[in-house]
């Protein structure tokens, strides 16, 4: 008797700690979502135009040797900012679309896996440029394109704002 009646608390309790985890769950859901509407939209056309602008070659054409190469540090180190914040918002949709991917919900679901694979190239992708950049402050002569890390960032940061207004519908 005793047995049945500690088996039955102990499931009692076990429902209710399920109950609790997932509405919590759903709660982290919703603050993640809230943290992605409040992301700022990323200046992409500046980003690229530091990148990749046509002042570049004419600095090039027109600055002596070595104060070219104090121009290419500080624009690689502005750069660096750039991708910092890059894998900052990054961290926040990742946190995001793993939660919503665990959704019952296919359309919130499938969303979320096109959103994180987005994300996870952005990531992998600002990574490396982040390490040709530290190398390029080392020696200016290394050259680092980033359009596409911005690009796919772009189209990742637009779908998790998607995503997270079909959260908090």
């Amino acid at each position: 008797m005793a047995i049945v009646l500690l088996l039955i608390i102990s499931a009692v309790f076990l429902a209710i700690m399920v109950v609790y985890l997932m509405h919590r769950r759903r709660v982290d859901l919703r603050e993640h979502a809230i943290q992605v509407q409040q992301l700022k939209k990323f200046p992409v056309a500046a980003f690229l135009n530091l990148a990749q602008g046509s002042e570049v070659e004419y600095v090039q054409a027109n600055l002596p040797g070595r104060s070219l190469r104090q121009w290419r540090r500080k624009r690689a180190l502005v750069l660096i900012a750039y991708v910092h914040a890059i894998l900052r918002d990054t961290r926040v949709i990742l946190r995001c679309a793993d939660r919503a991917a665990a959704s019952a919900d296919a359309a919130i679901a499938e969303p979320a896996r096109e959103v994180m694979d987005l994300a996870l190239e952005t990531r992998i992708n600002a990574l490396r440029a982040l390490m040709l950049l530290y190398l390029g402050i080392l020696s200016p002569s290394i050259d680092c394109r980033l359009d596409n890390t911005v690009r796919v960032f772009d189209i990742a940061h637009d779908k998790s704002f998607a995503l997270s207004a079909l959260i908090l519908r």
